[in-house]
């Protein structure tokens, strides 16, 4: 198989809109939009070879190649308060006077959005799924799947360190990986899948603040299984259960020079179980 197209997409609403806003009146960061963003647009190849061996059965290896331009980054400056042109009731009570003024003083961090330059990402993936037909009753429903995604980043912004020195960064997880098993027979239905994703450079923090540290959203896998029973034709009961592992989802900040150690445990930021979610469900069709 071989395909090319372009596509093009604009950002978010919230994100063109021209308005400066503090989304915590609790914390002295501003947001503001930019409608002068263009569109991202892509041009993307994609190849793949694929043998099915066996019925329900494939094993394929995919090469593909991205070509983006005027992607959305965002990036912060440091203002002050009186500079936003906000009301003093855009920032919480712990910022204003007896008289319930904010100082037009007060150093605020700015977030925006702008357009970054040519991107290119092209990489490799590898592909696996079968039945496990010959295997004896009550085995013959299971069945695996499995994929690894790699991808090479060119042309990508680089991070310097404040001596100067170059470092490689990836907007984007390098590589990702999943497997699932199944099984599946009757009015039965279980499936059981984990999913990872490495490393990526914070989209907030795409330069050096000055301070080396370079900001990164970590590496996590996620855990979620699936099982239904058909009740009939038309009706069917269904168990979801979403991030079995209470995967720990966090940035940290990785130490440029590396004087103080890659931070994966002792500058963390943003870290936050999103919890396991167990969902109860009756689908019905007419």
């Amino acid at each position: 198989r071989a395909s090319y197209g372009k596509t093009i997409s604009r950002a978010s609403l919230s994100i063109i809109a021209a308005q400066t806003v503090i989304p915590n009146m609790f914390d002295n960061t501003a947001t503001a939009g930019n409608p002068n963003l263009k569109p991202q647009q892509s041009r993307n190849l994609d190849t793949s070879l694929e043998w099915y061996f066996k019925p329900g059965s494939v094993l394929s290896a995919a090469y593909f190649k991205k070509e983006l331009t005027d992607a959305t980054v965002s990036s912060t400056t440091q203002t002050t308060f009186g500079a936003l042109g906000l009301p003093d009731t855009a920032l919480g009570a712990i910022f204003q006077d007896k008289n319930g003024h904010v100082d037009p003083n007060l150093p605020m961090t700015l977030r925006t959005y702008g357009n970054a330059g040519q991107q290119t990402l092209k990489g490799y993936e590898l592909a696996y799924q079968q039945d496990f037909n010959f295997l004896p009753d009550p085995f013959k429903g299971l069945g695996a799947l499995a994929s690894y995604t790699h991808i090479d980043p060119f042309n990508s912004q680089k991070w310097i360190t404040t001596a100067g020195k170059e470092i490689e960064v990836n907007s984007v997880p390098k590589y990702a990986y999943s497997f699932t098993t199944y099984y599946e027979r009757g009015p039965l239905a279980m499936r059981l899948s984990y999913n990872y994703k490495g490393r990526s450079l914070h989209p907030d923090n795409p330069k050096n603040n000055g301070d080396d540290l370079i900001r990164w959203r970590a590496a996590r896998g996620y855990l979620d299984g699936t099982i239904s029973y058909k009740l009939s034709e038309n009706l069917e009961l269904r168990l979801d259960a979403l991030n079995l592992t209470n995967t720990l989802s966090y940035d940290y900040f990785e130490d440029a020079t590396g004087q103080y150690g890659d931070g994966h445990r002792t500058r963390m930021d943003y870290a936050k179980y999103d919890g396991r979610t167990i969902k109860f469900g009756l689908r019905g069709k007419l």
